[in-house]
């Protein structure tokens, strides 16, 4: 699991890696009676442009298996990217 953020309040785990060309994300949800982790959601993410800065992505939802697709110039803030990319045309 890379990046993990979590969510004690609401038993989920949310995971992020971004690389150049692009990435994935993935929000778990800690099942206490089962021990486990299931995958509540899963978002591809592309690198459409460097300069200004644009991203595609495509995210699953395997509660209702329904598939949504957005542009942006910005990455989700559950990825708590901010951390790390300071570039003006973000902000």
């Amino acid at each position: 699991m890379r990046n993990p953020t979590f969510d004690i309040k609401n038993n989920t785990v949310f995971s992020w890696y971004l690389a150049n060309g692009g990435g994935f994300s993935t929000k778990m949800e800690w099942n206490i009676g089962k021990k486990s982790l299931d995958t509540l959601e899963y978002t591809e993410i592309q690198v459409l442009h460097d300069n200004p800065l644009k991203f595609k992505f495509s995210r699953t939802d395997y509660r209702t298996s329904r598939t949504t697709s957005w542009t942006n110039n910005k990455i989700p803030p559950e990825c708590n990217y901010d951390r790390i990319i300071k570039r003006p045309e973000c902000n």
